[in-house]
């Protein structure tokens, strides 16, 4: 399945397109649909899932037809499809839901972690500590159950036959800072350190605290792509 999110951007883009090919602004598109302008917009830049029924008037309202209504119609369909990461609800929160999504269909995943383990390699006893630190903080919406299958489930996508090669780098310090128990991160070196052993593709690195990274700026945050 290719992931939604891309085909998202690619439908917004599209409509975009078509609609200053035809001299309209968004006002102008919500005026001939009816629909407020806040909608379109919405589309536009890819905040929505798409109603395909919508997209179905949109095209024909602007009449677009033949090869490029039937494209249009398809990257629609693929760009509203839900994927295994929506039956979670909140507990599995929107980034990660995203990172799922962008997973499913990529060849090779790369990020850098300044202050957490990469959910997609969590262990269970690690997530279980997590937790806790959560609900330290105040009540928590998700339940904790759901999310730890959640974490789980995308581990099993990485690594199913067809995953994505991944490759982390994470930074030392959040080895020694993280207050979860010993033991909690124990099992969570022990887990990562088995999944890099039995899977080629899986490569995970750590940056000691003093090396030097030559060549600009330290990175201001975590990242992923």
């Amino acid at each position: 399945m290719p992931s939604p999110y891309v085909r998202r951007r690619q439908l917004a883009a599209e409509i975009r397109k078509l609609r200053e090919s035809r001299g309209l602004t968004t006002d102008g598109v919500a005026r001939l649909m009816f629909y407020n302008r806040a909608k379109i917009s919405r589309l536009e830049n890819a905040q929505v899932r798409p109603d395909v029924g919508e997209i179905i008037t949109m095209l024909e309202t602007i009449e677009v037809t033949g090869g490029q209504y039937d494209r249009l119609f398809q990257l629609a369909r693929e760009a509203a499809k839900k994927g295994w990461w929506d039956k979670y609800g909140v507990s599995m929160g929107p980034r990660q839901k995203l990172y799922a999504d962008l997973e499913y269909n990529a060849d090779t995943v790369r990020e850098y972690n300044q202050t957490l383990m990469p959910a997609v390699l969590q262990a269970p006893e690690f997530i279980s500590a997590l937790v806790e630190l959560d609900e330290c903080q105040g009540k928590i919406d998700s339940v904790p159950e759901r999310m730890a299958d959640a974490r789980m489930r995308r581990q099993s996508e990485l690594l199913r036959p067809d995953g994505p090669s991944y490759e982390t780098v994470l930074d030392e310090s959040l080895i020694h800072r993280l207050a979860v128990p010993p033991q909690a991160m124990i099992a969570q070196l022990r887990h990562m350190i088995r999944v890099v052993s039995e899977e080629e593709r899986i490569t995970v690195r750590v940056l000691p605290h003093d090396t030097r990274v030559p060549g600009g700026f330290l990175p201001m945050s975590s990242f992923y792509g």
